[in-house]
Formats: structure tokens, C-alpha cells, sequence
């Protein structure tokens, strides 16, 4: 009988699904009742800690960028309301800038030791330009404003 009960004990607690890091729930297609597969799938979660981006610079500005520097990373936005009055649309817009942008700090985390988009042969001082390598930036968004696949611009941080 105790095996009994440790048994539905076991399939009690397995019907909540429980995340070992604190993260977002970012995509769930599961429905009660659902039976999941070993190894499935169940949620995809997005820890809000971990922001990134991956970059891509030229051979040739590659000296400018080292582990650890600190980034601008920005982001426009749309200032358009929707009013019901086209008068009111009309004056808004003469009024109003139609994008403003909003700013981050990131630095880089990582920089790829092997260009990629290289071509086979590179034999001119022409061709190795367009060897590009990745550089990864962290982006610090304690707003959790950003989202998965919004674009991003990244500067150098100017010296003032």
C-alpha cells in the first residue's frame, strides 16, 4: 500500500512543471491534460538577466573593441497616437517627433576568434574587409523593456 501511495505521490508532483532559475515563461503550448514525451519540450522560458545581442564587425575595426567595453545600445520607438479626429492626428503629428529613442548600456562579452562570411580564397587586401567577426554585447535593461528579436543599434560609448 505504501508503494501505492509513493506512486501518486510521484504523479501528483509531476503534473506541475517547475523552473530551477527565475526566468519568463516566453512561449507555452501545452493544455491541461496534455502527456509530454521524456526529453520534450514543455516551455520556453527567456531569463531576463541574460540580454544579448550579437554584432558583426570588419577585420578592420576589429582593434576597436575589447572584452569587457562598455556599449550605447539604442532602440527607436514610434511617437504615434491614434486619435479619432484627424484634426487632432494632423496637429500631433506637426507637433511631435514621429520617433524617439530610447538608450542602454551593454559591454561586450564576447568576441569570435574566427571570422565568419569569409571568403575560401582570400588573397587581397580588398577581400579580407569583408571578413566580419561576431561580438556578443550584454545589454543592461533593468526596465525589461526590450523583447526577443527587436533591433537594436550599438555604438561605441563616447568619452566625455
Amino acid at each position: 500500500m505504501q508503494a501505492k501511495v509513493d506512486r501518486i505521490q510521484i504523479q501528483l508532483e509531476e503534473q506541475y512543471i517547475r523552473s530551477p532559475i527565475r526566468a519568463r515563461v516566453e512561449v507555452c503550448d501545452l493544455e491541461p491534460g496534455d502527456i509530454l514525451a521524456g526529453g520534450q519540450v514543455a516551455i520556453t522560458l527567456l531569463k531576463p538577466d541574460d540580454l544579448w545581442v550579437k554584432i558583426y564587425l570588419k577585420e578592420h575595426e576589429l582593434h576597436r573593441v575589447k572584452i569587457g567595453q562598455e556599449v550605447r545600445v539604442s532602440i527607436e520607438l514610434s511617437n504615434y497616437k491614434d486619435f479619432r479626429s484627424w484634426l487632432l492626428r494632423q496637429v500631433f503629428s506637426l507637433l511631435s517627433k514621429p520617433t524617439t529613442t530610447k538608450k542602454f548600456v551593454g559591454s561586450v562579452i564576447h568576441i569570435a576568434s574566427e571570422a565568419e562570411f569569409t571568403p575560401r580564397n582570400v588573397q587581397t587586401k580588398e577581400e579580407r574587409g569583408n571578413q566580419v567577426f561576431a561580438i556578443k554585447v550584454k545589454i543592461n535593461d533593468s526596465e525589461q523593456f526590450l523583447r526577443p528579436g527587436m533591433s537594436v543599434t550599438v555604438e561605441e560609448k563616447s568619452v566625455e
